[in-house]
């Protein structure tokens, strides 16, 4: 069966979210916040929670943290009844609105070694992998740092993570 793409309505990731937001992050990874990690994390303040809305419901969500060149992706994740549907493009393409070439020009995120399933949705979405952070998870595992950039590749190295 053919996935349909579903139309996601985005917006800003208030209070009331946080138990739709909170099962699908349980029901996706093993190493899922809680929704006091939600709280803790979006009480940061350059830390922003955005979420896809399909026929008012929380389809997916983003948390993302706002650096002086930069956008880092710190999770995101979609219903398991609306993957493969657009729902995660979406929220990508939300957040590479945000960016300008003079300001905030890249989108980066750390994807885990084992989980090909990330690393291809973002090579999708146009990120590259820059390079690997060894041990970075608490369990030892690595993380891939993966990058989606405004700028052509030569400018891109005057920028560090």
């Amino acid at each position: 069966m053919t996935a349909t793409k579903q139309q996601a309505e985005i917006r800003y990731l208030i209070r009331s979210d946080l138990d739709e937001v909170e099962e699908i992050a349980s029901s996706a990874f093993r190493d899922r916040w809680f929704k006091s990690d939600f709280t803790s994390e979006l009480a940061i303040r350059n830390q922003i929670g955005r979420v896809a809305l399909i026929d008012g419901r929380v389809a997916g969500f983003v948390v993302y943290a706002l650096h002086k060149n930069r956008i880092e992706i710190l999770n995101l994740c979609v219903s398991g009844d609306v993957r493969r549907q657009g729902v995660g493009s979406t929220l990508v393409d939300n957040l590479k609105g945000a960016l300008t070439k003079l300001r905030r020009s890249r989108l980066t995120i750390r994807v885990r070694e084992r989980n090909l399933v990330a690393q291809s949705f973002f090579r999708s979405c146009g990120f590259k992998a820059s390079h690997i952070e060894r041990s970075f998870f608490e369990d030892g595992e690595d993380a891939y740092v993966m990058r989606f950039s405004l700028l052509p590749p030569n400018c891109n190295n005057l920028q560090k993570l």
